[in-house]
């Protein structure tokens, strides 16, 4: 009973309903258990609370970009190195990611930070900067240029999806 929960409230404006509106109501309040309810987010709370008193916020270290090795993984951690993978494998995590971009359900964010200082006394982006390919591009133009190849073909997939659909 919504009342002895607290939650009468969800009755004011039951007038106002049409039939069908207060129809769907009906049903959705039959399927729930107040106290259950209650109950689960009493639990809940008391996590979050205990989880606060146990952890702290702090920065992630700084890393040593000029250290000839890579930092060591912290327990649990796990990397995958594409070459010992077998293709397939390989195949079908391209195919999940493509599928993923395509469904908007993950995205892409490019940042490109950090400042060098120029001989005239001003900054660049370092990201921007002439790093000496044969090309004359810089790192970010090249990243750019790889999201637009990875936007085409996440085009090319819906297209594809599209016209397994209509067939």
């Amino acid at each position: 009973d919504l009342q002895t929960e607290g939650q009468e409230h969800v009755y004011t404006f039951l007038e106002e309903l049409s039939p069908e509106a207060l129809a769907r109501l009906v049903e959705q309040l039959a399927e729930l258990e107040p106290a259950e309810l209650r109950h689960h987010l009493e639990a809940a709370l008391k996590a979050e609370a205990a989880m606060a008193h146990k952890s702290t916020l702090s920065a992630p270290p700084i890393l040593n970009w000029n250290a000839k090795r890579t930092p060591t993984l912290g327990t649990g951690a796990v990397t995958t190195v594409l070459q010992d993978v077998r293709q397939h494998f390989v195949q079908r995590w391209r195919d999940a990611g493509v599928r993923e971009l395509a469904h908007g359900c993950v995205g892409v964010v490019l940042l490109a930070g950090g400042l060098e200082q120029s001989s005239g006394g001003g900054s660049n982006a370092i990201s921007c900067a002439d790093i000496g390919l044969p090309s004359r591009k810089s790192i970010f133009q090249l990243l750019c240029e790889r999201l637009r190849r990875l936007d085409h073909i996440v085009a090319l997939s819906r297209h594809a999806a599209d016209v397994q659909a209509l067939h």
